[in-house]
């Protein structure tokens, strides 16, 4: 009986460590959002005030119509949404066909090819930049939101390949001989059966794609030099001068570069869960 007790004991301190150790790493995690959507509603003079309110009071809206009633606001915003869309759907679109190919067709060198890819991933982005720009300065490609979107995907595609190959060879491959016996082609097997059961995979590289492109500084930062062809990153970062931050304004225009990002996850978690799993399982 004491043994048992014992046990009860022991097994709920391990519980009440397990949670509070939890709740610590969400704080630590989450802490910076909290900070970022509580001083983009206070004014500037409390922004820097000293014992810090969590709580904004006076509460504002300022510095949220500043940055929308900013016209360059709103096209770093678009030229962020035509790049990350652009490229979540080339990316995908060549991603799913290359994938299916590795995964079920043989040809010579197929395997130092399947590793080429997954090392070119594993560059670093930096050691790529100079190649890319040299050869979208030659296409003229520079300073233009297809030149960034072509950039965005030679950094994407290759993951992406690596993620649907896994999934891909991993089954359905009776189900698609018995579609194809029953008079389908293979691919009206693949358009028709294998993709429809591999669309949390897929979901979860259109995520991870969108994301990546929506959050990325390094590409736009080294491709871009307009201002009317600016991202959103980019127009954040321009935010802060060697003589003034705007910070209520930089950090209301976070909370709004983190909605879409947001509202992502929350729609499709289930689906990046699932597909991140699965493919690990089958590779």
């Amino acid at each position: 009986m004491a043994a048992r007790r014992a046990h009860r004991e022991t097994r709920i301190l391990r519980d009440l460590l397990l949670h509070a150790t939890v709740i610590l790493v969400a704080f630590v995690i989450i802490f910076p959002f909290l900070w970022m959507l509580s001083t983009s509603f206070k004014p500037l003079a409390d922004v820097f005030r000293s014992p810090p309110k969590w709580i904004p009071s006076p509460f504002t809206l300022k510095n949220y119509r500043t940055i929308l009633t900013d016209i360059s606001f709103l096209v770093y915003f678009k030229n962020s949404i035509i790049v990350a869309s652009s490229t979540t759907l080339i990316s995908v679109a060549i991603a799913v066909f290359g994938a299916y190919s590795l995964a079920r067709f043989r040809f010579f060198g197929i395997r130092i090819f399947s590793r080429l890819i997954l090392f070119s991933y594993m560059l670093p982005s930096v050691l790529l930049i100079i190649p890319l720009f040299v050869i979208l300065s030659r296409l003229r490609l520079v300073n233009s939101l297809f030149g960034l979107m072509l950039t965005n995907v030679t950094f994407v595609v290759p993951l992406a390949l690596w993620t649907l190959s896994s999934f891909f060879s991993g089954g359905y491959r009776e189900l698609e001989e018995a579609a194809m016996v029953d008079g389908c082609s293979m691919l009206g097997a693949f358009l028709k059966i294998t993709l429809p059961l591999s669309m949390p995979g897929v979901v979860a590289i259109a995520l991870y794609s969108f994301v990546l492109t929506w959050n990325d500084y390094l590409y736009a930062l080294v491709m871009i030099s307009s201002e009317a062809k600016k991202t959103l990153p980019l127009g954040i970062a321009a935010m802060a001068t060697q003589y003034d931050i705007r910070w209520g304004d930089s950090m209301a225009a976070s909370v709004v570069v983190a909605i879409p990002v947001v509202v992502f996850f929350m729609f499709f978690q289930k689906y990046l869960v699932r597909g991140l799993t699965a493919g690990a399982i089958k590779g």
